[in-house]
């Protein structure tokens, strides 16, 4: 299960853009539905170009998160429970994210054989 996971990083993606969905809980959301879109896409398409795209969006949308985190962590007067809760949870989505962006590009940046360098 784990080799199968490393080899297709665009069912975690899915995963992660469900659990995002549902913890808005805005039925109608516009970036939910257009990640979902294009992590089936890559899912069933295998577009390299694409899934390496959104990989670097991916980490850009979560160093955005860190920002965002970290502002939000600031907002409590002192640190409790639900802070100490928040910066948990939050933390450990965004590292999750991060690596499902990274296994994105990794998995799909293309290879150069040896003929292929030496020509």
């Amino acid at each position: 299960m784990t080799k199968s996971i490393d080899q297709n990083p665009e069912i975690l993606f899915i995963l992660s853009v469900l659990f995002y969905w549902v913890s808005t809980s805005i039925l109608l959301n516009p970036v939910a539905i257009s990640l979902f879109i294009l992590g089936l896409v890559m899912m069933l398409k295998r577009f390299k170009s694409l899934a390496v795209a959104v990989g670097v969006m991916y980490l850009i949308i979560n160093a955005y998160m860190i920002l965002a985190l970290m502002s939000e962590f600031t907002e409590f007067p002192a640190i409790n429970w639900d802070a100490l809760v928040m910066l948990g949870v939050g933390g450990a989505f965004i590292a999750v994210n991060i690596y499902i962006g990274l296994r994105l590009m990794i998995n799909n940046i293309p290879s150069v054989s040896k003929e292929e360098q030496l020509v």
